[in-house]
């Protein structure tokens, strides 16, 4: 199994247990299925957020995750963090490897003489699950920060953009300060002393080491929102089962957000449903295997006829015209 989806698995069983709260086997059950269809986990990591939400109700989430992420997690992000001279190289290498972590987050570092800001954002569908990830996002890197330091690393200040959702004690019990809340931005404020201060845990031959793996790591993670898309379609396509709904779902989207974010990239549903088939088309025409009935149904169409019909609106010629046919 995948790492993240490893990851993901053991987030949701030590979750439900902690909150003694029952996940129902759907859940488990969605893993298994994009496990098959090997989507985009950046969009398969936001779904199960949503629903173990959904199911639980339970917003403290995203400040308890801290604590059941072992440093092994995410492809060992974990010991890059804590091998690194100093809690502000820590920070900054994580923050450059986002699809280590699904893309769940972004980062962004801002420095100046007296410390460093680091501001966290997301793009989650439902505002809640955006509150849930911004404040797991932090949670960690408190956590991080107190664990590779020889005492308990002084944070200046820690804000939200979003309204309180959780009880103030569990936010200082996690964070170590009580936040402030409906701010511009969410984010943490480390004093330039704790982020220079050299770490307990530093290795530097193993963090080069490790860095250079998981740099090597995240440029093969690299497809694009689109080529993501036409992964699942042609997974889709060969189902027999496909929609512009369907694609959505599978991807953890509305459809309002797929064909905005195919706009984006001068794309459409449509576009790209006839593209994939022509090429799908002309690959399985190529093959002697297979029948035009089996074809058109692999293709998503209702018999031989509407496929034949495309298939000469393409090519100029019936499918029957193909050598191998």
């Amino acid at each position: 199994m995948n790492r993240s989806l490893w990851n993901f698995l053991s987030l949701v069983s030590w979750f439900a247990k902690e909150e003694s709260v029952s996940i129902p086997q759907t859940l488990f059950s969605e893993i298994d299925k994009h496990r098959k269809l090997s989507v985009s986990h950046q969009y398969f990591s936001q779904k199960v957020i949503h629903q173990v939400l959904s199911f639980t109700g339970k917003t403290c989430l995203g400040l308890k995750m801290a604590h059941c992420i072992y440093p092994g997690a995410f492809y060992n992000l974990g010991y890059l963090f804590m091998t690194a001279p100093n809690l502000l190289v820590a920070i900054r290498k994580v923050s450059l490897l986002p699809r280590l972590y699904d893309n769940l987050c972004q980062f962004e570092l801002i420095e100046d003489e007296s410390g460093l800001t680091v501001r966290v954002s997301n793009d989650c569908e439902h505002d809640i699950d955006r509150y849930v990830v911004n404040e797991a996002a932090l949670s960690i890197m408190v956590h991080y920060s107190q664990w590779v330091q020889k005492k308990p690393v002084s944070i200046t200040d820690v804000q939200f953009a979003h309204s309180q959702i959780n009880e103030l004690s569990l936010y200082k019990k996690y964070l170590n300060v009580t936040p402030s809340f409906n701010q511009p931005y969410s984010q943490i404020r480390f004093p330039r002393e704790a982020v220079e201060f050299p770490l307990l845990t530093s290795e530097p031959e193993y963090h080069e080491m490790l860095e250079q793996r998981l740099l090597r790591l995240h440029e093969t993670m690299s497809l694009s929102f689109v080529d993501h898309v036409k992964v699942v379609m042609r997974k889709l396509l060969k189902s027999g089962e496909i929609s512009r709904q369907i694609l959505a779902d599978e991807l953890c989207i509305s459809e309002k957000t797929l064909e905005r974010r195919l706009s984006k990239n001068n794309e459409s549903y449509r576009s790209l449903l006839l593209s994939i088939r022509k090429e799908l088309a002309q690959r399985y025409l190529n093959s002697s295997h297979y029948s035009i009935e089996y074809i058109a149904k692999m293709l998503g169409y209702s018999d031989r006829n509407a496929f034949s019909k495309a298939y000469k609106k393409w090519m100029g010629h019936s499918p029957r015209a193909e050598p191998n046919v």
